[in-house]
């Protein structure tokens, strides 16, 4: 007889049986399911039982604990159970199994799915494993830059104006860190999602010691946005909420940091990837006022070049977070609505080619903006520059967005570096009713935009 998993799962009341029985002739059979996915069937004899007798089956990977996974009934001095199927599976590889009644035990060593079979999902274990930490990697990488810039623009705001950093000052600073919160806040919960919804689907997960450390770098991300939060609000002197206090006591950032970085090295080799250390690039040094030269920018800093498109414009070399070099202002003042683009280089460390870069930066962009609403997107190709042949991809985007009450439109042109990682981009954002009459001001910016002296 065979029963559903979630029949098997209920506890049995404890029957009638003869003294004496316990499980015998026990067999195990694996069955393929779906691909890498195994259920077991599981039989034996219990002579002399009443029927209704109980048994237990307790299942583990080799050299593991043995666990109970599922009960069945006697009947006819026989019983067989399925294990596995629905939600849960059996990854491929060896096991021990023991079926127990109240009167004995028998065990049996088995193989589920061949050597290969076992070699393939694993594989598909590592590859998953591989897309939660690079997702995970993002909102490090987030935190370390964003954090970092903004707690060194809020103490220096602190030193300057000896602790009284004025209103509109702090709301501003404390404005671009409540947006490094939303993003953090959105997809950290869902990372974590994902990676319990995949332990869930296997019996005894996919490999404890990478599944603990993950669970625990996701906690670490959580207190270390907090410690971040009290150093930022605390040096602008605004109010930080008890609950994030308390998140933060006891752990320094610097603490945090190297923790998280630690558990990712050790979930990598758990499954077996190889090591990856997680960088964060840093902005480096502003760019330099000087490198203006009447229209023309060109950045001894970052290496590109980009032009104004005229006398009402003006540029604006002081940072404004870890990813803008360079703003280009509209100083007209009868648009009606904002205008402005400005000059962004976007790192990407775990992307080796520019073709990731592109993808991931759109991944970033489309979860980025709330509301997102893309209008038109098209390929780009830059050729040229110093050394020969080379040539740099990208793409331009044009979308909506939510803005306070009302929506800009982006127009976000990038360009991947050919050596991957780095993304040069010139993003504009014009107000409602701006976008068809600005839009040929904008692409002439877009035109005049490449990369210089090889960086």
């Amino acid at each position: 007889m065979k029963a559903s998993l979630s029949t098997l799962l209920v506890s049995l009341p404890v029957l009638a049986y003869a003294q004496g029985a316990a499980p015998q002739s026990l067999r195990a059979e694996a069955r393929r399911e779906e691909p890498g996915r195994f259920v077991l069937d599981v039989s034996g004899e219990v002579p002399g039982a009443a029927d209704g007798a109980p048994v237990e089956l307790r299942l583990a990977p080799a050299g593991g604990d043995l666990r109970t996974v599922a009960r069945g009934r006697v009947e006819g001095g026989r019983f067989a159970v399925r294990i596995g199927g629905g939600e849960r599976w059996l990854l491929p590889g060896a096991y021990a199994l023991e079926a127990r009644t109240h009167a004995g035990a028998a065990r049996l060593d088995l193989r589920v799915g061949s050597p290969d079979d076992e070699a393939r999902e694993r594989r598909a274990v590592r590859q998953k494993v591989a897309l939660l930490l690079d997702a995970t990697y993002l909102i490090y990488h987030g935190l370390a830059s964003w954090g970092g810039a903004l707690s060194a623009h809020a103490a220096a705001a602190r030193e300057r104006f000896g602790g009284r950093v004025p209103r509109s000052l702090a709301q501003q600073i404390a404005g671009e860190w409540s947006k490094v919160l939303r993003v953090v806040q959105r997809d950290l919960p869902t990372i974590r999602f994902d990676h319990d919804e995949f332990v869930r689907s296997y019996w005894f997960g996919y490999a404890p010691a990478a599944d603990e450390a993950l669970r625990q770098t996701f906690r670490d991300l959580e207190r270390w946005r907090s410690t971040l939060t009290v150093r930022i609000l605390g040096d602008l002197g605004v109010s930080v909420p008890e609950a994030v206090r308390a998140d933060a006591e006891g752990l320094s950032a610097d603490e945090a940091r190297e923790r998280i970085r630690a558990r990712a090295a050790a979930v990598r080799a758990a499954v077996g990837l190889p090591p990856q250390p997680w960088e964060v690039v840093r902005a480096g040094l502003p760019e330099r006022p000087g490198d203006a030269k009447g229209d023309v920018f060109v950045s001894s800093v970052s290496g590109f070049r980009v032009e104004k498109p005229g006398p009402d414009w003006s540029f604006d070399a002081s940072a404004r977070n870890p990813n803008m070099r360079l703003r280009i202002v509209c100083r007209r003042r009868d648009l009606g609505g904002p205008l402005l683009s400005g000059v962004e280089i976007r790192t990407y460390p775990l992307a080796r080619r520019p073709e990731e870069v592109l993808r991931v930066d759109e991944n970033q962009t489309r979860n980025r903006w709330p509301g997102f609403e893309l209008i038109s997107e098209r390929p780009v190709v830059w050729k040229g520059g110093e050394e020969a042949g080379q040539q740099w991809i990208g793409r331009e985007l044009h979308y909506r967005t939510r803005a306070g009450r009302g929506s800009v439109v982006v127009v976000q042109y990038g360009l991947a570096d050919p050596r991957g990682r780095r993304l040069l981009c010139v993003m504009s954002f014009l107000g409602e009713g701006l976008y068809e009459r600005w839009l040929p001001t904008v692409q002439r910016i877009n035109a005049s935009f490449r990369p210089v002296g090889g960086r």
